[in-house]
């Protein structure tokens, strides 16, 4: 690659280039997978490139811009949005490509000169398409979406087999460390009960309405409790679950990891790890998750486990799964964003967020609450223990000058243990416990200078946003191709 990065961004900065877009899509047609190749303006790569000596067809006419922003709560997945990318069919010479399967297949953008080899060319966005249309007489629209759409499938497709009353119920999935969950019933001649579908750490305890038992056996390999003496009562378990491979993991992000490879088919190489590194660094408390629910999905799953942590995921551009810790901004910012790089009158105050007098994180999930089936040899705090779903975990904020400011509402997290719970509400107790501001710039940098989380630098003449103040890239809406950027910053 003879273009450096530092080039590449000076030509996406410069005027008057003759920017292309090079675009790789697949679909299923005739029976085979094939890849089409079309671009902008035309175009035919080197004998040196990956494709080699390939002819890029002239028949892009519309290049789609890109909208991605942290969801309101600023935790959780990205919403991301796209335009379309309009393909010439005049006099029909590709209607039979709305004969052929497009869905769920990978599209990549490449954006470079054209005076340039296609190994130059960058890749700006990696992901698939969900339908193509007509959407006229002379053109096809493909509808594109980010890789998170293939996020959005069942989290289980493994099924209880057999003739009992739980055939075909989803098995349930368990990762890392949970707390009274209900075991799945699988075979009640056996009285074999199920907790995971494949290899656990260990089943740490197993109850009768609340009260430990010792007659069951686990088989650890096969995630499966097997009670050794006929019961009647409600069956809750402690498990330490998934350990694929004979490794266990208990992190927020091993654990996002590991549900993104086994129940999407991921591999290793479609996430972000520096990313998975620096989450188990600033969210390193043992966690679990159990789920049973039969609608549960990748995406959801993994809503509820980051989002619990405090923290987001998206999708980067160039495919892979991200996550992070949202936190305030903090550290050297990625740009310096001047009132110069501004369109004028284009700064807007669109968000401002009230100071909360305390934060509370619930910790230590019973995943099964029990109220008037409990046990009557337990005493009044272990019943009441079994009606809550979680303990608490409590921070308040040195508050001053907000009258109405207001205690949070508890917000369930997926942690285990008080420390790390505390911890949380601590962070999470200074991050809310001032008053924050929402912005939202359009401006003239470059494309692809900043993504989601990135902190940038503000020195404007406005909202007293002068001397380098610094802030978090929470939305953003660019031209594949450059020019204007509309960010929103969160600080």
């Amino acid at each position: 690659m003879s273009i450096s990065n530092a080039q590449y961004t000076a030509w996406l900065a410069a005027d008057n280039k003759e920017r292309v877009i090079l675009v790789e899509v697949d679909a299923y047609a005739s029976g085979s997978t094939v890849t089409r190749y079309m671009s902008d303006r035309g175009f035919t790569s080197r004998p040196t490139d990956t494709p080699a000596n390939t002819a890029y067809d002239d028949i892009v006419l519309a290049v789609p811009g890109i909208r991605s922003a942290l969801a309101d709560a600023l935790r959780g997945r990205s919403l991301v949005s796209f335009g379309d990318l309009d393909v010439d069919n005049s006099a029909g010479v590709r209607d039979s490509w709305l004969l052929d399967a497009w869905d769920g297949r990978p599209l990549r953008l490449y954006l470079g000169d054209a005076s340039w080899p296609k190994a130059d060319f960058r890749l700006v966005f990696s992901g698939v398409v969900a339908d193509i249309q007509a959407r006229d007489n002379a053109a096809l629209t493909l509808k594109l979406r980010d890789r998170q759409y293939l996020l959005d499938v069942p989290l289980q497709t493994n099924l209880v087999t057999g003739a009992g009353s739980a055939k075909d119920q989803r098995l349930p999935v368990c990762y890392g460390e949970v707390k009274m969950i209900e075991p799945v019933l699988i075979d009640s001649a056996l009285r074999k009960y199920a907790v995971h579908d494949g290899q656990i750490q260990s089943v740490d305890a197993v109850y009768q309405d609340g009260v430990a038992i010792g007659t069951y056996t686990a088989d650890l390999t096969a995630g499966t409790i097997t009670l050794t003496a006929a019961l009647t009562g409600r069956i809750t378990a402690d498990v330490k679950g998934s350990k694929t491979g004979g490794t266990y993991v208990n992190k927020t992000a091993d654990i996002a990891q590991r549900i993104v490879q086994e129940r999407a088919g991921w591999s290793v190489l479609d996430i972000d790890a520096a990313s998975v590194t620096q989450l188990n660094t600033d969210a390193p408390g043992a966690v679990g998750i159990y789920v049973t629910e039969d609608q549960a999905t990748v995406l959801s799953t993994l809503d509820a486990l980051v989002t619990g942590a405090g923290g987001y995921y998206a999708i980067g551009r160039d495919g892979k799964l991200t996550m992070g810790l949202f936190k305030a901004p903090a550290g050297t910012p990625v740009v310096t964003i001047g009132d110069d790089d501004v369109e004028q009158g284009r700064v807007e105050l669109t968000k401002r967020i009230v100071p909360l007098k305390s934060v509370r994180v619930g910790y230590a999930r019973y995943y099964t609450t029990i109220d008037s089936g409990a046990a009557s040899s337990l005493s009044e705090a272990q019943r009441q223990r079994l009606r809550d779903g979680y303990l608490v975990a409590k921070a308040t904020t040195s508050l001053t000058g907000f009258l109405l400011a207001v205690d949070g509402d508890l917000q369930g997290s997926c942690y285990v243990n008080q420390s790390d719970a505390s911890a949380e509400a601590t962070r999470r107790a200074a991050l809310w416990g001032q008053l924050r501001r929402i912005f939202r710039i359009s401006g003239f940098l470059a494309a692809q200078q900043v993504r989601l989380g990135d902190v940038v630098a503000l020195d404007l003449s406005r909202y007293g946003l002068a001397g380098g103040v610094l802030a978090t890239v929470v939305g953003l809406r660019e031209s594949i191709t450059g020019g204007s950027v509309e960010l929103e910053v969160f600080l």
